[in-house]
């Protein structure tokens, strides 16, 4: 239920709400994967707030060009993107493909849907810095609701916290 509260908390701060179950099970495969991955809940955090800032960007660009099937892809695949630019430790995209997108379509065309985001957000990854607390503030707040999974100091700022190194995700599976 932690990650169902995470996934409806990303998709309002991206401004959709408007997913089919398969997204949905995608999405939430998406965080188990990190998780799997050995990052923190602080990590994931900050990755699905860069992530639903990214979503919002692309969506504005070219939403109207996608069906209610694709959304779900595109969020996962700028997850990747935004853990890419948050971790110092990050998994490859072909792990990610092999666990998450095998079955939607093959690792070279993967690859080129990467690099045509990055593209759409004129490969400008970084927030600033109020937009990435307040919404790294709304993810964390969803985890909070359970103190005993996340103890945070008062006062902690995210430019203080540190990444996890994740395990290797080929293992976990």
């Amino acid at each position: 239920t932690d990650d169902l509260r995470l996934l409806g908390r990303l998709l309002e701060l991206a401004g959709t709400e408007d997913m089919n179950g398969d997204s949905v099970k995608l999405l939430l495969r998406t965080i188990k994967f990190l998780r799997l991955c050995d990052y923190s809940a602080e990590d994931i955090c900050s990755v699905l707030a860069h992530t639903s800032s990214y979503f919002y960007t692309v969506f504005t660009l070219c939403g109207n060009q996608m069906d209610v099937r694709e959304v779900g892809n595109v969020v996962a695949t700028l997850i990747f993107l935004a853990h890419c630019f948050v971790q110092d430790e990050t998994c490859p995209l072909h792990v990610w493909h092999q666990y998450l997108f095998r079955k939607y379509c093959p690792l070279k065309t993967l690859n080129a849907a990467v690099i045509r985001l990055m593209e759409l957000l004129h490969f400008k990854l970084r927030l600033e810095d109020n937009d990435l607390d307040r919404r790294y503030r709304a993810l964390l707040s969803e985890l909070s609701q359970r103190s005993s999974l996340l103890p945070v100091a008062p006062g902690c700022s995210l430019a203080a916290r540190s990444s996890a190194e994740p395990a290797a995700a080929a293992s976990a599976q």
